[in-house]
């Protein structure tokens, strides 16, 4: 899966972009305090990613590789 967003400096710019990003389609799965867990879908390539957002890290797992986020400042 071919998953791209832009990095920004700004934590919520970050979270908006995986949000409600063009790219994919964006369902959440579960709210639970301090996590929130979406499932992204790219049609184009028939895939999905799982991302876990935390106050202060992402966590992005697909069938392939897993990527955190972590230590962003808020600003």
């Amino acid at each position: 899966m071919r998953i791209q967003f832009e990095i920004k400096e700004k934590f919520p710019e970050i979270i908006e972009e995986i949000m409600n990003s063009e790219k994919w389609q964006t369902s959440v799965k579960e709210e639970l305090s301090g996590r929130t867990t979406v499932v992204i879908r790219d049609q184009a390539y028939g895939s999905e990613a799982t991302i876990e957002i935390y106050a202060t890290s992402i966590e992005i797992k697909t069938a392939w590789s897993k990527v955190l986020l972590s230590h962003i400042r808020n600003q």
